[in-house]
């Protein structure tokens, strides 16, 4: 079974190790356990996995084994979650200081709660992993790539948040909390035109406040609007709620919130939370960000500009497929065929044909994730490689690109009058044990129509 990720379990009490291990690999995760404080650093620096969960250790061990693996070139940028450390107002900003991907104190470290939290984690730990290798296949290609910075942010930096709350006592109270931490927060009381400011604007991480019973929808659907943005999928989201009202907590995790806490006016926690999601946004620009330099005419179709050129999608996926294989991971490869390029070529020139190929190829490339590399496979197909993606995950993501680009218009040269419409055929497949990168693209064009 492809594992979903691998994992570096720390933790002293060897009981809660082995039961939160199986709670892991139930759900794929493929975990290691390391119960002796003394060698947690060279085991992570050893083994490189996606995310380390950091248990309790005597003391503050925890706070200073994470800031050992911050401290080290080979560890820095592995995202980190602490589990299990008690509430300690001077310990939270501690762990924040030091850049933990993510905290669960004591109360809220359930086995339920440390997989819905691993999620958001989860999907950064995958784009982080598939920089490094992206790196590797630049180099081959005489790109160097200055992966220095990944995980690397300011703190000082003046942070923007959107929060979106009706008014009253307490709101007020979390927004003078909120710019007392130096935040600078817009407060917006309806989802729907918070929607629109989000669109409009950059915001480092947004705040929603659910206290009545008919919060629900609205908060659900300022989360739909979010997740479902390539611009803004990435967007931090803490939700804070009256334990007894709807919607439960469980629903707003699904929905897309990345940490719900609850509405008890500790304000100081509220606060701490909401830097670790500024960061958790800073963390990921920073993986982001060396994702664009990269992007050269050396790794470039010379016709298209905007997606990988056809030799280096080739040296990419052959790096993914023996990466996927030797880790157990998930990969997935889509096929995108247009068919209506054919025509234009034949009514209106190869000119015309390119021209919608170069717009579709930019529209390709804005609609799938930093981490997925999209390259030209032929005169008329473009591939998407997609590390860490199961089958079904991929197969929405090519049936979301093909409806938007059917149903999008697209203009050409002076002498083609008409809108074009174009037809789009996909195809998916994910690797198999013992698979090649020629038999995975065979299967996913096989699986086109």
């Amino acid at each position: 079974m492809a594992r979903t990720a691998h994992i570096l379990l720390a933790e002293r009490n060897e009981e809660t190790a082995t039961e939160r291990q199986a709670a892991l690999e139930k759900e794929g995760y493929d975990v290691r356990v390391s119960t002796d404080q003394d060698q947690v650093v060279e085991e992570v620096r050893a083994q490189q996995p996606d995310i380390v969960l950091l248990g309790r250790f005597k003391g503050e061990a925890s706070l200073e084994l994470l800031e050992a693996l911050k401290a080290d070139a080979a560890t820095s940028s592995i995202p980190v979650i602490l589990i299990g450390m008690r509430s300690d107002e001077a310990m939270r900003k501690r762990a924040v200081e030091l850049r933990a991907a993510d905290i669960l104190e004591s109360n809220r470290s359930s086995n339920d709660m440390i997989l819905t939290r691993l999620q958001s984690v989860r999907r950064l730990a995958a784009m982080r992993s598939e920089l490094f290798r992206r790196a590797e296949t630049c180099a081959e290609f005489g790109v160097q790539a200055d992966l220095s910075n990944v995980g690397v942010y300011d703190h000082a930096e003046t942070a923007h948040l959107l929060m979106v709350s009706e008014a009253s006592e307490y709101n007020a109270d979390l927004y003078d909390a909120l710019l007392g931490q130096g935040l600078d927060a817009i407060i917006e009381q309806a989802p729907y035109r918070a929607a629109n400011r989000l669109d409009d604007n950059d915001f480092d991480a947004v705040v929603i406040t659910a206290t009545l019973y008919d919060d629900r929808e609205k908060v659900l659907y300022l989360s739909s609007h979010i997740r479902n943005n390539t611009r803004l999928f990435n967007m931090p989201m803490l939700v804070v709620k009256d334990e007894d009202t709807d919607p439960p907590e469980m629903t707003l995790y699904r929905g897309g919130a990345n940490i719900v806490l609850p509405h008890d006016k500790d304000y100081s926690a509220l606060t701490t939370y909401t830097l670790l999601m500024v960061d958790r946004r800073r963390l990921w620009n920073s993986v982001v960000a060396p994702y664009r330099t990269i992007m050269t005419d050396k790794i470039l179709d010379p016709d298209l500009g905007s997606v990988l050129s056809t030799t280096f999608f080739d040296a990419h996926l052959k790096r993914e497929v023996k990466h996927a294989l030797n880790r157990d991971a998930h990969l997935s490869v889509a096929v995108v065929s247009i068919p209506t390029a054919v025509r234009i070529e034949k009514d209106y020139g190869r000119e015309n044909a390119e021209l919608l190929l170069s717009r579709i190829a930019n529209w390709l490339s804005g609609m799938v994730k930093a981490s997925d590399a999209v390259g030209r496979l032929g005169t008329y197909q473009f591939g998407i490689i997609m590390p860490a993606t199961p089958e079904k995950e991929a197969n929405q993501v090519a049936f979301r690109i093909a409806g938007i680009l059917q149903n999008s218009e697209f203009a050409l040269g002076e002498e083609v009058m008409e809108a074009i419409h174009v037809l789009v055929d996909c195809g998916v497949a994910t690797i198999q044990p013992y698979d090649t990168p020629k038999k995975l693209l065979t299967r996913a064009r096989q699986a086109i129509g």
